[in-house]
Order: structure tokens, then sequence, then C-alpha cells
């Protein structure tokens, strides 16, 4: 039997190729554009992950979390919980995390990583691609500009998949040098090992 993933976000384009994405993969994917309609799935369908956006119109995907946390929902089954938001809210993620979620990633995620995080979790493991829950020396968007340099994304790369213009990715990049005491690349490198960033 494949694997049942139930995907929870109201970007239908985004939804629905993260569901083709799956569905190479072997895993069987159903999109719910809604809190409401991934309810109705959830009390019908034996659902082994859910994949959920929190940031949603009317009910957000954090309050489906909190009602699948406490069992206020008669789910067949008791799915695993992935939360996949661009979410920068550390109150939340910080609640999330005391309900129990499985794993935390970003909606930038590689396919790569994404399919290792679900195998994890169908293993029993917890995945945080970041770790949201600690404070930082780092803003946000700086760990956003920070894992793109990581990944050997130039300027305009980053500029581009972060909707900035270069010259702010290069103020970015000048900060992040000045606040972790780095030199260069290498020092980032070091620093993001040293604390267990990503």
């Amino acid at each position: 039997m494949p694997v049942k993933i139930l995907l929870l976000d109201d970007h239908l384009m985004f939804a629905n190729s993260l569901k083709m994405i799956l569905e190479k993969k072997g895993f069987n994917a159903s999109i719910a554009p809604s809190v409401n309609t991934a309810m109705i799935y959830l009390k019908s369908i034996a659902f082994d992950i859910v994949i959920a956006d929190i940031e949603m119109p009317k009910i957000s995907g954090f309050e489906l979390i909190d009602k699948i946390a406490a069992k206020n929902i008669k789910t067949i089954n008791n799915p695993k919980i992935i939360v996949l938001s661009s979410t920068k809210n550390n109150i939340i993620l910080k609640k999330l995390h005391a309900l129990g979620i499985s794993a935390f990633l970003t909606k930038n995620v590689t396919k790569k990583k994404l399919i290792e995080t679900i195998n994890d979790v169908l293993e029993g493991k917890n995945c945080y691609e970041r770790k949201p829950f600690q404070e930082k020396l780092l803003t946000n968007r700086e760990l956003d500009v920070l894992q793109l340099i990581l990944e050997e994304k130039t300027t305009s790369e980053i500029a581009l998949q972060l909707e900035l213009s270069t010259n702010t990715v290069e103020d970015y990049r000048k900060k992040l040098l000045r606040k972790t005491k780095s030199k260069n690349v290498i020092g980032l490198v070091k620093y993001s090992f040293e604390k267990n960033l990503f």
C-alpha cells in the first residue's frame, strides 16, 4: 500500500507541483485547499502524513495541527505532521514544536530534502530544516541568504529567489560576515556548522 499524504495548502499551483513530485516517488497524495476540506479528508481517509502550510485564509493550518494534537478531530489514524511554510513567526514555531510536529521545512526546500524528510518521519524521526526555536544572532532573512550562500548560489540567483535587489543581497552578505566575524564564505560555513543552523 502506498503511503498516503495530505497536502494542506491554498496555493494550488504550488500544491499541484508538490503532488506531482510525491506521486513520481510512489506516494499517494491528495490536496486540501482549506482546513475544513482537510478535516473532512482526515475523518474518512487514513493518511500517514499531513504536510501543512500554516498560513491559510479563515482557519489557519496551526489550528488544524492543534486539533489533531489534542485529538479534537476523529481521524482514521494518527498522522505525522510536517509543516511546510514560509512563516517567520518564532512564537508560532515554538507552539508547533510543543504540539509535537515531526518536521519543519521552509517552502524553498529542495525536492531531495523533502523526500528524505518524509522517509525519516515515516521511520519515526524528527527533522527540522532550520532550528527556529532558539534565540539567534541572525535574523530570519539573514538566515535565508546564508543558506543560499552555502548552496553556492550567486548574488543574482539569491536576489531572484528571495525577490530582492542584488545590492540588498550584497548588503546582507556584508552583514553576515560582520555578525559572524567571518572573513569569507569558508568562515560562514564554519559558523553555520558550529551553531548547527541548518
